[in-house]
């Protein structure tokens, strides 16, 4: 519940992308961005959807820049998670602001 009403929020129109970045960023990858997520399919799928629609608001680098390095985490699911949210996010902004240093990141963790 708490994954789709952090959605709903970032989706509204007067919620300013910078906020999202100093203020809702941080805690939510602290608190939701876990391995136990990746085990639970209903929180692994609401936590890749709401992923998304954060980096519709913030863009491809503040989100994928965080996770990244997760790609070589030792839980396979957990790895997954971290897959199928870069592709989603890359589907649907591209890569086109991705520097050279994280563009290295996702071809090592691959």
């Amino acid at each position: 519940i708490v994954l789709k009403v952090v959605k709903q929020c970032v989706a509204t129109d007067g919620v300013e992308a910078q906020y999202v970045i100093d203020e809702v960023l941080p805690e939510f990858f602290r608190q939701f961005w876990v391995r136990r997520n990746a085990l639970d399919r209903r929180n692994y799928r609401q936590l890749v959807e709401t992923t998304v629609e954060l980096a519709n608001k913030v863009g491809f680098v503040p989100i994928v820049g965080r996770i990244v390095d997760d790609l070589k985490d030792e839980s396979e699911p957990y790895r997954r998670m971290v897959m199928e949210t870069i592709e989603k996010v890359c589907q649907n902004l591209g890569a086109g602001d991705v520097d050279p240093r994280l563009e290295e990141q996702l071809m090592d963790g691959i």
